[in-house]
């Protein structure tokens, strides 16, 4: 006899090996089914359909049991029953392997129908299987280390999620857009909640958290518009950007005793009356709170970097505002900047009562996120501020590097003066009866948020010196008339209110509401950063088949968007080119699996929503 016979893949050993293997599981099965006759004779109402059982849980009829899938399985080898849970009453079998499956198969044993590479359970139509239709409960496979992207998004019915302290992290977009979620239970263990993971769960009202997560992402329980109680793990350290933002019932929150930083938006938008401020804390962006049109009460008593007085939540050395109470800015039609701070940023434009803005001669540099009220008519600045520079006659605000921060003008048609480089955020949304803005050849940079919060159908003008517009910088929800760029422009070029590179072989943004289809021209090759951001009314995109490049968040938002068709000679995607659109369910590609790297692009569907060739 020789080795071969021995050993090969169909040798001696290997046969015994394949009938010992399907013995042992063999015997596991008939030992469940004896455990299914036992329950059923202690209660003739047992129903098999509602028992779970995993290593470190036995549930039935969504109730916590004592015991697990070793007591199920109690005279059966661990080695095997390792591989075993009950899901919905069936016995699941789990392997790595291809040849366990099979010959798990073969013994009439049912095997996992899920994707798990390594521990995490990736984004399937196959995962609906996990949840009780009649309950609308998930509970996860104890064999899942990781719910991957998209795992669980956008599923119909579902009301209640148990994640298991085998699970240890929750990936970008897990249960997003689920309406119907109302309570997650993340068990002890679980260390990381990934991004956009409940985003715009908009039912959600409770979640249970222990503290063995260390982190939670950005926007993780954005716009869960119903959430009431939520115990944050005291391990959390940074309360990341809209991490809460649009919480609108939230009214209460207790911050962890670790917390060291809170960033922009991350309490945005809800119905807080008090907040207090761990002694850790030593960041707040000055936009954590915006929104917040009820507080008007922050406990700064243990934490010496921050202090709150007269309605001002200041930096202590009183350098930088990071919150102004509601009441503050309701009392008067002055809004003034305390004398010391040096850095403004807040946004206050909901506050309409304000007519006069008075700055103080400390004041250096009025910075990003900076939204005043469209109301504002005058304009004050201190006797030694040597930042800052009101023109009374054109009634514009601007800092010393020629960037128009304010144009507070009432007249119909408006000329922004030469000399004016740069346009800063929101500056334009105080120019409350514009009917057409004419900007100097002296401009060569729109930055974020420039033109929005305008009024509808004001015309603009841009000169032959601007080389650079922010993606985000002309909000396409306004609904503006006509851009027209000077054609003795370089760099840019406009036709039908889209904005090209010159060659117009990239196409940068989209300046108008699309409603319906929109067809790239044939010749464009690249699709430039958020180039169709926040378009939500767009139900079909057709993409040349010469296009090569789709960039940063380019889909970002399109949330009627519910199919693409990639064409065959692009090579590059970005990924996170499709996040928030929340409908899209096919991303269909005209190439071989895996030829563009980075799928799903960031699409909450996962990849389930990835269709190759």
């Amino acid at each position: 006899m020789t080795i071969a016979t021995l050993t090969g893949e169909n040798g001696t050993i290997a046969r015994a090996g394949e009938a010992k293997f399907k013995t042992e599981l063999s015997a596991v099965a008939e030992e469940y089914d004896l455990y299914l006759i036992q329950r059923l004779s202690e209660d003739r109402n047992f129903e098999e359909g509602a028992l779970y059982a995993g290593k470190n849980a036995l549930i039935y009829d969504s109730v916590q049991e004592e015991g697990n899938i070793y007591t199920v399985l109690k005279n059966s080898d661990k080695k095997y029953v390792d591989s075993f849970e009950v899901i919905k009453g069936e016995l699941i079998f789990s392997s790595q392997s291809k040849q366990e499956l099979d010959w798990a198969q073969e013994v009439g044993i049912k095997v996992s129908p899920y994707i798990i590479i390594d521990g995490e359970l990736m984004s399937s139509d196959q995962n609906l299987y996990l949840m009780d239709e009649a309950t609308g409960t998930i509970t996860i496979p104890e064999n899942v280390t990781k719910i991957g992207e998209g795992a669980f998004s956008n599923v119909e019915g579902l009301r209640t999620i148990v994640i298991p302290g085998s699970c240890k992290e929750i990936g970008k977009n897990a249960f997003a857009n689920n309406e119907t979620l109302e309570k997650v239970i993340i068990q002890d263990g679980v260390e990381i909640i990934g991004e956009n993971a409940f985003g715009s769960c908009y039912n959600l009202q409770s979640v249970e958290m222990t503290d063995s997560v260390q982190g939670i992402g950005v926007g993780a329980f954005y716009y869960c518009i119903n959430l009431k109680n939520i115990n944050i793990s005291n391990n959390i350290k940074v309360l990341k950007r809209q991490v809460f933002d649009g919480c609108g019932n939230l009214k209460e929150i207790t911050l962890p005793k670790n917390l060291e930083r809170i960033e922009h938006g991350a309490l945005a938008g809800g119905g807080l009356t008090y907040l207090k401020i761990p002694k850790t804390v030593t960041y707040i962006h000055p936009n954590f709170c915006l929104g917040r049109n009820n507080l008007n009460e922050i406990d700064t008593t243990e934490n010496e970097h921050y202090k709150f007085e007269n309605g001002f939540l200041l930096t202590a050395d009183n350098k930088t505002i990071c919150y102004i109470s509601p009441s503050k800015l309701k009392a008067s039609n002055t809004f003034v900047i305390p004398e010391g701070v040096e850095t403004y940023s807040y946004t206050t434009s909901q506050y309409t009562n304000i007519k006069k803005l008075i700055l103080p001669s400390s004041l250096k540099a009025i910075g990003e996120y900076m939204c005043l009220p469209s109301s504002i008519e005058e304009v004050e600045i201190a006797k030694g501020n040597t930042a800052l520079i009101a023109d009374d006659e054109n009634k514009i605000l601007y800092n010393n590097r020629n960037q128009l921060i304010l144009c507070y003008s009432k007249n119909t048609n408006i000329r922004i003066k030469e000399g004016i480089v740069s346009v800063g955020q929101e500056a334009l949304a105080t120019a409350t009866n514009a009917k057409e803005i004419i900007f100097p050849d002296s401009l060569t940079t729109l930055y974020s948020g420039a033109i929005t919060r305008i009024k509808q159908g004001v015309n603009i003008t841009l000169g032959k010196n601007v080389n650079s517009i922010h993606y985000d910088a002309i909000d396409v929800r306004e609904k503006i008339g006509n851009i027209t760029m000077s054609e003795e422009n370089e760099r840019y070029t406009i036709k039908d209110n889209v904005l090209y590179s010159k060659d117009r072989k990239t196409l940068e943004r989209v300046f108008y509401y699309i409603t319906g289809e929109f067809t790239v021209e044939p010749n464009v090759e690249k699709i430039s950063t958020n180039a169709f951001g926040v378009q939500n009314q767009i139900t079909n995109i057709v993409l040349p088949n010469n296009l090569k490049e789709i960039g940063t968040r380019a889909f970002w938002g399109c949330s009627a968007l519910t199919k693409i068709k990639i064409p065959s000679n692009t090579v590059s995607i970005a990924g996170d080119c499709f996040n928030n659109c929340k409908n899209l369910s096919a991303i269909e590609i005209d190439k071989k699996e895996g030829s563009i790297s980075g799928a799903p692009w960031g699409c909450p569907y996962g990849l389930r929503a990835v269709k190759w060739k």
